[in-house]
């Protein structure tokens, strides 16, 4: 038989009152750990490592050519594309942006 609208049926499957409070806990408690993880400000945990020779030989040439590769000596342009390759001068501006923000 087809129940209407608003009426019950006759099996009673209702949910119990503790498993609907424990129901809604749970969601809370969810909803709640989401927003501290998505809301809450983070602190950086890890601790920087120092830098190695060539990443502060790097470090010192972008500040001295202010980014530029073109102000680089033709040996500090050799060294650069012999440790960074074919983005040298990429890495090399990059590295410069890295400073300034600073």
């Amino acid at each position: 038989m087809a129940l209407r609208f608003g009426e019950r049926s006759q099996q009673g499957n209702s949910v119990s009152l503790p498993i609907l409070i424990a129901a809604v806990v749970v969601l809370v408690l969810f909803i709640g750990g989401l927003a501290y993880y998505f809301l809450a400000p983070h602190t950086e945990r890890v601790h920087p490592r120092p830098l190695t020779a060539a990443e502060s030989w790097l470090q010192e040439k972008a500040k001295e050519s202010e980014g530029d590769f073109t102000k680089l000596s033709p040996a500090d342009q050799k060294q650069l594309f012999s440790t960074a390759g074919p983005s040298a001068p990429v890495t090399l501006r990059m590295a410069y942006e890295a400073q300034r923000k600073r």
